[in-house]
């Protein structure tokens, strides 16, 4: 057995590479601040729009294969006056190669922006 150590990968042109195409990864990941419209962190993602109170679109740099996708999420309300946000995958959300429309709710089914949000998507 062969062992690779690297610390960058670039591609033909010496630019960095996207990973995107590589099976078994990751295709995009975020964590989001939705209170004050702020990506802390991420991985193919271009931009997000804050659509409105618990509603999100989140834009890819590199498109995805397919719109057959499967999306993890989490949601976190840091104050003691409000439940927690739930992100919802619900018949209004809209999967696209290029985009994801997410909506966050709290306990009572409310829309709620929430402290940190995170998404991670697997696909083709």
């Amino acid at each position: 057995m062969s062992t690779l150590k690297v610390n960058n990968i670039q591609d033909t042109s010496g630019g960095d590479t996207t990973l995107v195409s590589a099976t078994n990864t990751a295709k995009v990941w975020l964590l989001y601040d939705h209170l004050n419209a702020t990506i802390l962190n991420h991985y193919n993602v271009s931009s997000v729009d804050d659509n409105a109170t618990g509603s999100m679109d989140i834009n890819f740099v590199t498109a995805l294969p397919s719109a057959n996708y499967a999306v993890a999420t989490s949601g976190s309300v840091q104050d003691n006056t409000t439940s927690a946000g739930h992100v919802a995958d619900t018949n209004t959300t809209v999967y696209t190669t290029t985009a994801l429309r997410l909506h966050i709710y709290n306990t009572s089914g409310s829309f709620k922006d929430c402290q940190r949000v995170g998404v991670v998507i697997y696909g083709d």
